[in-house]
């Protein structure tokens, strides 16, 4: 069905501010406001418009390799069998994934057609459509996964793309077919002789799909590619009320956020109460940034007026939105080695320095051509004695060169630079230096130990793109690489994602990629950030919920974007957050999407906080992370100190008559802990660095005199520097004449934690099993238990050693209402059973069981105790 719209019917339905436009209606013009444009609804439709039009549709053929439709990956196996249609009596292909593959590259093309017989022009207004039917998957978000291109080469050179993530019917019930389909304006061309490809990408789960009615069809300019169809531009997650979204902000205010205290003083140390105290932020602890292009930094004799009014406006509106910044390309190996280059790179290092930016180098080491490139430039002879070489000598010049590169670069900027891209795309580029090197992990290890002897304390980053997407054998490839780094004793800190996102990955699969690496303990960082979308209502929802669930995650340190402003961003000019330059008013216009990122950063998650001492002369707030400046007014006078705020929560004295301050923190014992008991908030404040317990996550337990738990909980480490904070309500338990025993733990890497809320949910390798039964009957959710029952939790482990049990009953709010705990026995070879089990009785309010495991019998090693008297 077609339709002709008006521009003042189209007036009519952009008005509302809806989060979700459907592309097929509204108003779409030439411009002026005076032509009307045709716009068809369906793909039936635009079948019939080529008809009509003279549109010449390409002819699809199977590409056949040895019997069977041409296939490539990893380790992924696929069977194609043709069949046909029973209702339209056409034929499709059935395509069934067999097994998950285990490489970076293992979901790569699974079937292939080939596209010919009409000549294509750049520029020519192209439509991509086929029908899926989805017939089973076991991908985590249980849908089929694909995504088809029509492309002139394996890799790229893409005229057209589009992903699909479609739900299998329930039992029963018949699958559909669903047409799949985006229009574009060719990018590339070629002629009628020449074939192109309709590849489909579909290793990214071991599913079965059938993929019938392939179509391309070559409008040429007979047709505006406005009046051609769009799927409707939404995704997942988008909603206000968004389940993952409340989570998010609630774990946005507990991590990302901390106390602050401001005990105003005069020169006799007494308290002034009264006095007016502002809190304002200055900058991110955690790191918002994108990079810097040389074209907008870089000025010479041929730089013209024109272009230095750009370049300012460019950089002012840069220091607006970011406060780190980095290189594009001419970091890599073979542009970093042209002396040139380094005087440019000097440019954007001076540029960070005098705006308080933290700097990314990228990279050290990225593809063999790229470091063939640099050795040409830098040793001409053993460029040559490479290219001739066998495997040996390659390898051997190959290893020279990177660890030469390695110590060479790091020692020229290792004072400048916060993170560094040690090894970019490793495994996505497997057939290069990968192969070059045998595969040898212990040699990639060895580059992280050279890059730290010269980088103090910076990130040290394992890179790779393909991570935030559908692709489950990408992010399996990039953890196991982390892990393997890290068991070879690599100093590595972080693994960073690319996110050049042509589609929206749901906000809550991101956290959940998060998740599976979050047991690295290493940092994570989004290292180039992008999503294209024409809709710039759903751009701008996107990018607001994509910050939202990042900054959200305790492992997430930093987000980069591959440029912000359009035509200085590539190819991807719809994923700009600003406009092109406006001459009228001199500036770089933000887009929604650009309004969206400066509200989050420096509106909702900025403080701005104001009021007044006690009569003790304390103000106490919480800020987020990073640094601040404190101003204190009395009788109209104002004296400022500023501080800087991480993970730990902070205490400042402020003398306000001499204008001095000092953080009343105490000292770190030398088990690397802090504890302290706030009379007035009835708050006991336990605190950890990195030396306690060697970084793993700590326990607390309190005993009262009778030896009774009161308070137990556990706390995860923050991935940026291996502190902790635990803040206990002691109202909930502190008497006046009562006596308690705080013990911290540190829970070591042998040790394990679950619980039981809504579903079970186990974490860690060692449990071969853990049961929950009431009875005799086994349950597996909260809400199965009722107040009368008796909850016996029981769980076999892995090993030989002794195990102590703790099992707690806990509200919404985190108060522990009620605990037990037990011992285990030796049940098998290797195998240790520990039980324990609690009454519900005067645990109303109750919504879920902790369960903690660790060795030792009543105690947690290492461990402090701490008496609390009155």
């Amino acid at each position: 069905m077609k339709k002709i719209i008006s521009l003042l019917l189209c007036f009519l339905l952009l008005m509302p501010s809806l989060g979700v436009f459907a592309e097929t209606t509204g108003e779409v013009t030439d411009g002026t406001g005076e032509e009307q444009i045709e716009i068809y609804e369906t793909v039936d439709d635009v079948i019939e418009a080529a008809e009509t039009l003279g549109a010449e549709t390409l002819t699809i053929s199977k590409n056949i390799e040895n019997g069977k439709h041409y296939y490539q990956g990893a380790v992924n196996k696929v069977t194609h069998t043709d069949l046909t249609d029973s209702a339209d009596g056409k034929e499709y292909c059935r395509m069934q994934i067999t097994s998950l593959g285990s490489g970076a590259k293992a979901s790569s093309i699974q079937s292939r057609y080939l596209a010919s017989g009409v000549d294509v022009a750049k520029g020519d207004v192209i439509f991509l459509a086929f029908k899926v039917r989805a017939v089973s998957s076991n991908h985590s978000t249980g849908c089929v996964i694909g995504t088809g291109y029509y492309r002139m080469t394996s890799t790229g050179s893409s005229n057209a793309s589009v992903g699909f993530r479609i739900l299998p019917p329930e039992e029963g019930e018949e699958a559909e077919w669903v047409w799949v389909y985006k229009a574009a304006t060719a990018k590339y061309a070629h002629t009628a002789d020449k074939a192109a490809h309709i590849d489909f990408i579909l290793g990214n789960a071991v599913q079965t799909v059938d993929i019938k009615d392939i179509t391309v069809i070559n409008f040429k300019d007979k047709i505006e590619l406005a009046s051609l169809p769009k799927k409707e531009s939404t995704y997942e997650g988008m909603e206000d009320d968004a389940e993952w979204r409340k989570a998010a902000n609630e774990r946005i205010e507990q991590i990302r956020k901390s106390d602050v205290k401001v005990r105003v003083i005069d020169s006799n140390g007494d308290p002034i109460s009264g006095a007016k105290v502002n809190i304002d932020q200055t900058k991110h602890a955690f790191k918002f940034g994108s990079y810097m292009p040389l074209g907008r930094i870089i000025e010479d004799e041929s730089t013209t007026s024109s272009d230095k009014i750009k370049n300012k406006a460019f950089q002012e509106q840069f220091k607006k939105m970011f406060n780190t910044t980095g290189f594009e390309n001419v970091f890599k190996p073979g542009n970093i080695v042209v002396p040139e280059n380094q005087a440019k790179i000097q440019k954007v290092i001076d540029f960070a320095d005098e705006n308080d930016m933290n700097l990314r180098g990228h990279t050290l080491v990225w593809r063999e051509g790229d470091a063939l490139s640099a050795l040409e430039k830098t040793n001409p002879t053993k460029h040559t004695e490479y290219e001739n070489g066998d495997a040996a000598t390659k390898n051997t010049i190959m290893r020279d060169f990177i660890e030469d590169h390695i110590t060479t670069y790091t020692l020229k900027y290792g004072e400048y630079i916060d993170s560094w891209d040690v090894v970019n795309e490793f495994l996505n580029h497997k057939d290069e230096i990968y192969t070059v090197i045998g595969g040898d992990m212990e040699e990639v290890a060895r580059w992280f130990e050279l890059a730290r002897v010269n980088t103090g304390d910076a990130n040290l980053v394992l890179n790779d793109f393909g991570i935030i997407s559908l692709d489950e054998t990408a992010q399996n490839s990039h953890y196991d690489l982390a892990k393997k780094l890290k068991d070879l004793g690599a100093p590595i800190t972080t693994v960073g994602m690319q996110a050049h996102l042509g589609g929206a990955i749901s906000p809550a699969y991101i956290i959940d990629i998060f998740n599976k690496f979050q047991d690295l303990g290493l940092d994570i960082e989004i290292t180039e950030f992008t999503y294209e979308n024409s809709n710039e209502t759903v751009q701008a929802n996107y990018v607001r919920d994509f910050l939202t669930a990042v900054f959200s995650h305790p492992s997430a340190s930093s987000i980069y974007l591959w440029g912000f402003a359009e035509n200085e961003i590539g190819n991807r000019q719809s994923s700009a957050l600003c406009r092109q330059f406006d001459w009228n008013t001199r500036t770089y216009p933000l887009k929604p999407s650009g309004e969206q990122w400066m509200d989050l950063i420096y509106n909702k998650w900025w403080t701005k906080e104001e009021g007044t001492t006690s009569e003790e002369g304390l103000y106490n707030t919480r800020a987020f992370h990073g640094k601040h400046n404190i101003t204190v007014t009395i009788d109209g006078v104002t004296k400022s100190f500023p501080i800087e705020l991480g993970a730990t929560s902070k205490e400042y004295v402020f003398n306000y008559d001499e204008g001095t301050y000092s953080e009343a923190t105490g000292e770190f014992d030398e088990k690397g802990l802090r504890i302290s008991l706030d009379e007035a908030t009835g708050g006991l404040m336990v605190e950890g660095n990195s030396i306690f317990g060697g970084g793993a996550d700590a326990t607390v337990l309190i005993n009262d005199s009778e030896g009774r738990i009161v308070y137990f909980d556990q706390v995860p480490r923050l991935a940026t520097d291996g502190s902790f904070s635990i803040s206990a309500k002691t109202s909930n338990f502190l008497s006046n004449d009562g006596q308690y025993t705080v013990k911290i733990g540190s829970q070591g890497k042998n040790c394990v934690k679950f619980w039981l809320s809504g579903d079970a949910s186990i974490y860690d390798y060692k449990i071969k099993s853990v049961n929950y039964t009431k009875g005799s009957d086994k349950i597996s959710s909260f809400g199965e238990i009722s107040a009368n029952d008796t909850v016996t939790a029981e769980v076999k482990l892995e090993t030989n050693s002794v195990q102590t049990i703790f099992m707690g009953i806990f509200d919404e709010d985190g108060n522990l209402l009620k605990v037990s705990n037990g011992d285990s026995e030796i049940t098998g070879t290797d195998e240790v059973t520990c039980t324990a089990s609690v009454s519900m009785e005067n645990t109303a309010g109750g919504t879920h069981i902790k369960l903690f495991v660790w060795d030792g019998v009543n105690n947690m090693i290492p461990f402090t105790e701490v008496l609390l008297l009155d």
